[in-house]
């Protein structure tokens, strides 16, 4: 497999003679012209084309993250896992592993800028991720727009990375005392480091918060105008129309949205034993609302069932009006239980724990083998759910 030492870096020098340095600019003689360029920069379209590798689509850096050459927005509430999702897929690919599954170039080399936490959990982390000790360089010292650009000024000729990491770009924006809030604070402070990690032609990926909502990137528009992919982490793997926002009732379902000029899609993660992995749906609605009310006992509300069984919720609300329908849960004042219709599930019927009862009797364990998630309050699937 070949690195991207050998493979980016060719096209990273072809970037850069694209982006030759402008001579000074001068005024034009006895005119009240904006200065010009002393030589035009203007090139035909055949001169560039000269160029076969402008022509090529852009090589994915990190899969589902940055792109070669490209600057990202990755946004997310606090603490809902942006660091642990960047610098997980940061360490896998420093050692030439699939990202979630999808092959990388080879071993990728970092730059990581720890900005919002102390230093000693940025190298905890990378170190428990078995990140390769050469490939991931931290700088952990820059702390306003400044600083950030002359350190990585230098910091990239240095080390010459394939992806920039600034984590978080919240902070750096909040210590320069910029409004993110105001286009033209946010958008020069914008330009100037986007600009940067364009003309070094490297990866770059900027963490950020979004608003409280965790629907989208918070500030002015001129913050993801600047860039090139704008990637939101959610709670839950949940649709717009899913109103599971009860931090209590977080089973580490993600879903990450690419909203990006080249990554474009809906990714649904799940957060497992400190790694993030693709989710795939194994169990049917059905199983897993009558899976709560075996395990649990009986719930209060249709939205509270549905939630604690993981499932989205206009399909959760369909789901047991039909199984209330169908006699296999009974509905008395909004409390919600088992009730004495069986229902088939792969040659099997759902039956209540021998010495329990369905109306709030302490279940000991699952059908299935183990307790739910969600009753249990661990924040996290089982691997044998997913």
């Amino acid at each position: 497999m070949t690195a991207p030492a050998e493979v980016l870096k060719g096209r990273h020098d072809v970037l850069r003679r694209a982006r030759t340095v402008r001579e000074s600019p001068v005024r034009a003689p006895e005119t009240d012209v904006e200065p010009v360029a002393a030589v035009s920069m203007a090139r035909p379209l055949g001169d560039w084309m000269e160029n076969p590798e402008l022509l090529e689509e852009p090589q994915v850096v990190l899969p589902y993250v940055a792109v070669e050459g490209r600057v990202t927005l990755f946004s997310g509430r606090e603490k809902i896992g942006k660091s642990s999702l960047v610098g997980g897929a940061v360490a896998q690919a420093s050692r030439g592993d699939p990202v979630l599954g999808t092959p990388v170039l080879g071993m990728v080399k970092s730059l990581v800028y720890s900005i919002d936490e102390l230093v000693g959990d940025t190298v905890r982390r990378f170190a428990m991720s078995g990140g390769d000790m050469e490939m991931i360089v931290i700088n952990d010292r820059p702390r306003t727009v400044a600083e950030l650009i002359a350190h990585a000024i230098v910091d990239i000729k240095t080390h010459d990375p394939d992806l920039v990491v600034v984590d978080t770009l919240s902070r750096v924006l909040d210590n320069s005392g910029v409004d993110r809030n105001v286009a033209k604070d946010v958008g020069p402070a914008m330009n100037r480091i986007v600009d940067l990690l364009h003309d070094s032609a490297v990866s770059g990926a900027l963490l950020y918060h979004t608003g409280k909502a965790g629907r989208e990137y918070s500030g002015n528009t001129a913050i993801g105008a600047t860039v090139d992919e704008i990637l939101t982490l959610r709670r839950r793997g949940s649709s717009d129309e899913d109103d599971f926002d009860d931090d209590g009732s977080d089973d580490g379902r993600r879903l990450l949205v690419q909203d990006g000029r080249n990554l474009r899609g809906r990714v649904h993660l799940t957060y497992v034993n400190g790694v993030y992995q693709l989710y795939q749906e194994t169990t049917a609605p059905r199983e897993k609302v009558l899976e709560v009310l075996h395990t649990h006992g009986p719930v209060i509300g249709r939205s509270e069932l549905a939630k604690l069984a993981g499932v989205r919720k206009a399909t959760g609300l369909e789901v047991i009006a039909e199984l209330i329908g169908g006699g296999f849960i009974v509905e008395n004042q909004r409390r919600l239980s088992l009730g004495s219709r069986q229902f088939p599930q792969g040659g099997t019927t759902m039956e209540p724990t021998p010495g329990t009862n369905r109306d709030g009797g302490a279940f000991t364990g699952s059908r299935f083998g183990n307790p739910h998630p969600a009753a249990l309050g661990t924040g996290q699937f089982d691997e044998e759910e997913l």
